[in-house]
């Protein structure tokens, strides 16, 4: 259980992948990349490390954001993790 002052991190939200208007990667199209990132709420300390695999972002006191550094492409596997909190 993580303590009460992290109160909301949510990944999902924030990463929207646009629809294919037609042509796929067999067509020549090249693949997009979007961005990951979520919403944070009651961070009230320092120490809150985000991860998605070996990518990783650090989550300042009182920030609302985060976006992860690296991108993904689509149809790609994510999954935002706890890595650290003190």
């Amino acid at each position: 259980m993580f303590p009460k002052h992290v109160l909301l991190v949510s990944a999902a939200g924030t990463l929207l992948l646009a629809a294919c208007g037609g042509g796929g990667y067999g067509s020549g199209a090249a693949a997009q990349s979007y961005t990951v990132g979520g919403s944070v709420s009651g961070l009230t300390t320092t120490g809150l490390m985000l991860a998605n695999g070996a990518d990783t972002v650090s989550v300042p006191t009182n920030a609302t954001s985060f976006t992860l550094p690296t991108s993904v492409t689509t149809g790609t596997a994510y999954a935002v993790t706890v890595k650290t909190q003190r």
